[in-house]
């Protein structure tokens, strides 16, 4: 029997240790593919700004219209891009932890996005927010992830509504951010927040 148990922890720390190395390979693969796009995305938003700006009085409205679709297509690829990079730079950092003002943060985040907003009636409805033990890099790239996607869903609304605050559990505090944007049906919500 505990030759048995001894060859199963053997079997078990093995796997254990190509799972880390597959991990490493993954990260590395997403890294280099998402810094890798970036200059391609970047010539294709470049030369249909020029294109636009040279060409743009001589073409049809349908042709208009197809530029622009071409520039948000690069832009959301880039975006994609970013996140891909930012995501398999979390699984090479560690954690640096210090004391947040989610407050302060949420503040800066909202100034440092107004040029998003600042042509549309948004109202902030914030409540006092603690200060937390996170990593505030990773924390500042959620949040700001969060606020985006309130804005950005909240595009159609005459007064987009966004609602922010955190309430404090036995052992953690959960910060939530609603709207009052186009949602999403929660059957669905397993595959909208699967990786």
């Amino acid at each position: 029997v505990l030759g048995i148990v001894l060859r199963k922890a053997e079997e078990t720390a093995q796997l254990a240790g190509e799972l880390r190395e597959s991990n490493k390979e993954l990260e590395s693969f997403s890294y280099s593919v998402s810094h890798d796009l970036r200059a391609p995305l970047r010539h294709i938003a470049g030369y249909t700004e020029l294109l636009t700006e040279l060409e743009g009085p001589q073409l049809s409205e349908r042709g208009k219209r197809f530029l622009l679709n071409i520039t948000e297509a690069a832009r959301f690829a880039g975006v994609l891009v970013d996140n891909l990079l930012s995501f398999s730079q979390m699984g090479r950092a560690a954690l640096h932890l210090s004391d947040v003002d989610l407050g302060a943060l949420v503040a800066s985040i909202r100034e440092e996005m107004r040029p998003d907003y600042d042509n549309r009636q948004v109202e902030w409805h914030v409540e006092p927010m603690p200060v937390v033990v996170a990593d505030a890099a990773f924390i500042h790239m959620v949040l700001r992830n969060l606020i985006s996607n309130a804005l950005k869903y909240t595009g159609r609304r005459d007064v987009a509504v966004i609602e922010m605050g955190a309430h404090q559990d036995t052992d953690e505090t959960v910060i939530f951010i609603r709207d009052n944007g186009v949602g999403f049906d929660m059957q669905y919500a397993n595959k909208l927040f699967g990786v």
